[in-house]
């Protein structure tokens, strides 16, 4: 949903409230595509401070699907966020760029409610999601989940160009070849 900020539409001093419905169903970056599980209806709260100046006030809650760290098991991941936003609509793309404020979400005198949210999303995404504290992730050699079900991967014999390296380390730890 797009909302117009102009004049015309919010006088000086006045608010207003929309409701935009969610805008997509999926939030895809280069770590994957989260599907969106629940969404409600996004609320902005637009206030005219006069002299092409707002004051956007937007309420999100959404929850994402995100694969575990450790098991890739699809975990809920809810997100609740009150965000406030000062916008200046004399400001150039020039000074915005060079206040390092670059707005993706203002396209002239329209605020982009679905950029906002990718926004928002992005920067608040976790940086590790876990089904359980004690997910132990999946096993080396079947990729099963160990808590759930006995790994029935066999050990492979070990690399014979290797045994010489593994006989070094069996006496290190067994304390033979060690000269008193």
């Amino acid at each position: 949903m797009r909302i117009h900020l102009s004049e015309s539409q919010i006088r000086e001093g006045e608010c207003r409230r929309y409701e935009a419905a969610f805008g997509f169903d999926r939030l895809s970056c280069r770590a994957g595509d989260y599907p969106v599980r629940k969404a409600e209806p996004v609320v902005v709260k637009v206030a005219n401070l006069g002299n092409q100046k707002y004051r956007l006030e937007v309420h999100i809650v959404c929850t994402l699907g995100i694969p575990c760290d450790r098991c890739l098991d699809v975990v809920d991941w809810p997100f609740h966020m009150d965000a406030e936003q000062e916008i200046d609509l004399k400001q150039s793309e020039q000074d915005r760029l060079r206040d390092l404020d670059e707005k993706t979400y203002i396209q002239g005198y329209h605020f982009d409610v679905d950029e906002f949210v990718r926004g928002e999303l992005f920067l608040n995404m976790p940086m590790k999601v876990l089904c359980r504290e004690d997910c132990a992730g999946i096993g080396n050699g079947c990729g099963t989940d160990p808590v759930i079900g006995a790994c029935e991967y066999k050990e492979k014999p070990p690399d014979p160009r290797m045994a010489v390296i593994q006989e070094i380390f069996d006496k290190a730890n067994t304390g033979e070849g060690k000269e008193v």
